[in-house]
């Protein structure tokens, strides 16, 4: 039976593998081939795994147009382009490092530590890289963003910038929740509704959006004068309509007429979200389950004060909440269908892309 002892800690060291048992090491040789199989496939499914994780961290950093992450695009292409380098071609300064540090190995021992020099050398590329901090605190922003957006019963939108975000959520870690919706209304007020108007003219190529921009543009007018007796019932009828045609485009499984099923069906699963929708479509679920579409009844909303009712698409456009004509409900209308906006069909993400 062949053995294959190791008892140098400087050997396994040098190859990146010092985290291993330090003590000798005794192998027959069925024993070593099933380890040195197993150490092969799993080195090559981490390594495709993370090239993959390269292109899909690409197309969320294009999706967020993150200038400090921008940035890093093409050092991060050029590092998996070194991966791939290493494991396809393995370049002969590199094979002349391992080759002297395992002269004194057999083939299997040898073919061992090229593996795991392979998996130690991409490790030193993602920690240089500093790309997956980024991605790490990006991530982090997003749910600390969505928390706070949620607790202020208002939606992310495309239309917010990444500053915007975080001043919000650092307003829901110091406790000023209170005060979300002014910073809010006044983001979209300021430099005579600039914002709000950059907002809707991008919905003007959306396919579910576009045969709807009359309506629209007349809303934003009402808005804009103040008219939100105007604004509200006409935005507020057009998030249900967007609703259903996004159901109808992606063939989604959803009644139409049945609201909570529709806006479910349109923001999905959210552990299956794509990243770069993830925050905005858990705020339009919070928001619609409490406040758009929270479920009362007529009769309960009629035993109240006019002005203390429930402000939502029913209690609205069934003539049952007279006292909705505000600011704060007329650019909220106006907001989830911003939101909405990023829930773009995939063909119609298709058809961009090409």
């Amino acid at each position: 039976m062949v053995r294959v002892v190791v008892k140098s800690e400087k050997v396994w060291s040098s190859v990146g593998m010092a985290g291993l048992p330090q003590n000798s090491i005794a192998w027959d040789s069925t024993q070593l081939s099933r380890v040195l199989s197993d150490v092969q496939r799993m080195s090559e499914l981490v390594i495709g795994r993370f090239y993959s994780h390269i292109l899909n961290a690409t197309r969320i950093v294009e999706r967020f147009r993150l200038p400090p992450v921008t940035q890093n695009i093409n050092s991060l292409l050029i590092i998996s382009d070194q991966i791939s380098q290493l494991l396809q071609t393995q370049q002969a300064r590199y094979l002349a490092q391992i080759q002297s540090i395992t002269s004194s190995f057999d083939a299997a021992m040898r073919q061992a530590a090229t593996v795991m020099a392979t998996v130690s050398a991409v490790q030193r590329l993602l920690d240089q890289s500093g790309m997956f901090a980024e991605l790490s605190k990006l991530i982090q922003e997003e749910h600390g963003a969505a928390d706070a957006f949620s607790c202020a019963s208002w939606p992310i939108t495309p239309s917010m910038s990444r500053a915007f975000k975080r001043k919000i959520a650092e307003m829901h870690h110091q406790g000023r929740t209170r005060y979300v919706s002014q910073v809010i209304i006044a983001h979209y007020k300021g430099r005579s509704y600039h914002n709000l108007q950059s907002a809707t003219e991008s919905w003007r190529s959306h396919p579910q959006f576009v045969d709807r921009m009359h309506i629209l543009d007349d809303a934003l007018w009402a808005h804009r004068q103040g008219k939100f007796t105007l604004s509200v019932p006409a935005t507020m009828a057009q998030i249900e309509g967007v609703m259903s045609e996004l159901v109808v485009a992606n063939g989604l499984s959803a009644k139409l007429g049945k609201i909570q099923k529709v806006y479910e069906a349109v923001t999905g699963d959210l552990m299956d979200q794509d990243f770069s929708a993830w925050a905005i479509a858990t705020t339009l679920n919070h928001i619609f389950g409490v406040s758009t579409y929270a479920s009362t009844t007529f009769e309960k909303e009629l035993k109240r004060l006019a002005h203390r009712r429930r402000v939502n698409r029913h209690t609205v456009l069934h003539g049952i909440m007279s006292a909705y004509d505000r600011e704060i409900h007329s650019l909220r209308a106006f907001l989830l269908l911003d939101a909405l906006s990023a829930l773009r069909s995939p063909e119609s993400s298709a058809t961009r892309a090409a």
